[in-house]
């Protein structure tokens, strides 16, 4: 499942150009506030900025949050540390954060879904020949035992597509956008000039057999984040999310 969201980059072009380099450098800009018509001229500079793959934290109602960037192939022991840090703060139940999220590791994905549901399977493969194979949880892992709730958008691909089918298909709650479904079981070929071939190798199926990938997966409720929302500093979505969870 090493499929990342279709690009949506074709309108940015002219501000990646500016973010490219060595850090330091780059070039003035102006930026208009759709909250409140304000331009800006503002100096863009690249530099190294270092983003915590998980961010945790309690929030009205002891409700936890957890934003996973990316499922590295230690994104499960990253998720366990921080879920455990919100348990021993008394949360009452949780919203699994996973816009933005390109996906990655499978392990990763049916530790951190195990979570969740002990119910399989959490998604379906299928060979060139036809053969079905069920991605089965992890009964290891401890259940949350808790209402939850996953957020995604749309550049939340791959693991991050199985992620939001299973908040809809096994007792959790969707909030978002449609996924982005970018969705395959993948093999990796390094080259010699440092680049890679990605080959999809199996077709990736959701847990109840539905169809994900160049469909993606449609959220309970569509809730959605706009650049007026992020300016203002509002995350609908989540006040949604938290909105749903008080219900439960």
């Amino acid at each position: 499942m090493g499929g990342r969201a279709p690009g949506r980059d074709g309108d940015n072009q002219g501000l990646e150009a500016l973010i490219v380099g060595l850090p330091g450098t780059g070039d003035m800009i102006q930026v208009t506030r759709p909250s409140t018509g304000q331009t800006l001229t503002m100096l863009l500079k690249v530099a190294e900025v270092d983003v915590p793959l998980v961010e945790a934290r309690v929030l009205q109602g002891r409700v936890g949050y957890l934003r996973l960037r990316h499922f590295s192939i230690f994104a499960g022991e990253d998720f366990d540390d921080a879920l455990q840090s919100l348990r021993a703060r008394g949360i009452t139940s949780l919203i699994f954060d996973v816009r933005q999220n390109g996906g990655g590791s499978v392990d990763a994905m049916v530790h951190i879904v195990s979570h969740f549901t002990h119910q399989g399977p959490i998604a379906i493969t299928i060979d060139e020949n036809g053969a079905r194979e069920e991605v089965e949880p992890d009964e290891e892992v401890p259940l949350l035992g808790l209402p939850f709730v996953v957020l995604a958008d749309g550049d939340s691909a791959s693991a991050a597509d199985v992620t939001a089918a299973v908040a809809k298909d096994r007792g959790g709650h969707l909030v978002g956008e449609r996924s982005a479904g970018a969705l395959g079981a993948a093999l990796f070929y390094e080259l010699e000039d440092g680049s890679a071939i990605e080959i999809t190798v199996a077709h990736v199926l959701g847990p109840d057999g539905e169809e994900i990938n160049d469909v993606g997966v449609t959220p309970d409720h569509v809730v959605t984040l706009t650049p007026a929302d992020l300016s203002a500093d509002m995350d609908p979505p989540l006040l949604h999310a938290l909105a749903e969870l008080s219900r439960r």
